[in-house]
């Protein structure tokens, strides 16, 4: 995932709850249709579509994890040890941050087997991160040996990509907002946050909180590219950016 840890105004339990409430749910009897493969040997797409078919789904927190737990079914009458895994993407080709976890097992011929994959380490999310997948756009990708079986999108893709970066080491606190209005921001350490991906216009700014000589940056990020950026390594300094999107 993200680097990046801060984690400004975060709840995690608010926030598993919040994903729950998304509808991530089963997608019982899904086999993809993607895929281009030419359904001779074992690693064929079709071929490997007509051995395997997800049954079902669920999605429960597990302490920090969010975990997919899935039922896949053998439909051949031969013992198979297929690899089952995952990719969730947070923003469009995982832009705040993409996790893959897999599983491999032996199912026998007319048989299921249950098996558990990580989708994200919540603890590990940006502020960012959080919000996206709450408010913006992600997708789940499961595969069975390396075969697309399910590809599912949730919320909508934005245009552009908009956030806003401090970079420091101690406490700091600030101000961000667009045209539509301006929320407090506090941190300890670097921290990655959110931006309406719609505004024309975003300002923001941190403060040091200690009387150290450490730089404090703040940047303000269109598509993950840097296109302003401000710093100060005075005692208490404040930096202050306000950019045209």
């Amino acid at each position: 995932m993200d680097e990046d840890s801060g984690m400004v105004g975060y709840e995690r339990r608010a926030f598993l709850a919040g994903f729950s409430s998304l509808g991530v749910t089963a997608l019982a009897g899904c086999s993809g249709d993607t895929g281009s493969g030419d359904g001779s040997g074992g690693g064929g797409d079709d071929n490997i579509k007509q051995k395997y078919e997800i049954l079902d789904n669920e999605m429960d927190g597990s302490g920090d994890a969010q975990i997919s737990t899935l039922t896949v079914e053998n439909k051949t009458d031969k013992e198979l040890n297929p690899t089952v895994s995952v990719v969730f993407d947070i923003g469009a080709d995982g832009h705040y941050g993409s996790n893959t976890d897999e599983q491999s097992v032996s199912i026998g011929g007319g048989e299921t087997a249950e098996m558990s994959l990580e989708l994200y380490d919540a603890d590990a999310l940006t502020e960012v991160a959080v919000n996206e997948i709450q408010n913006g756009y992600f997708s789940i990708t499961y595969l069975i040996d390396e075969v697309e079986m399910s590809f599912q999108e949730f919320g909508d893709k934005p245009s552009q990509y908009v956030s806003f970066k401090v970079l420091y080491d101690g406490g700091w606190q600030g101000a961000l907002g667009t045209e539509g209005g301006q929320r407090s921001i506090s941190g300890q350490g670097d921290s990655h946050l959110p931006v309406d991906n719609g505004a024309n216009i975003v300002s923001g700014n941190a403060q040091k909180q200690d009387g150290g000589s450490g730089t404090l940056t703040v940047q303000i990020l269109v598509d993950g590219e840097v296109i302003s950026e401000q710093s100060t390594s005075a005692e208490y300094g404040v930096a202050q950016i306000s950019e045209n999107i």
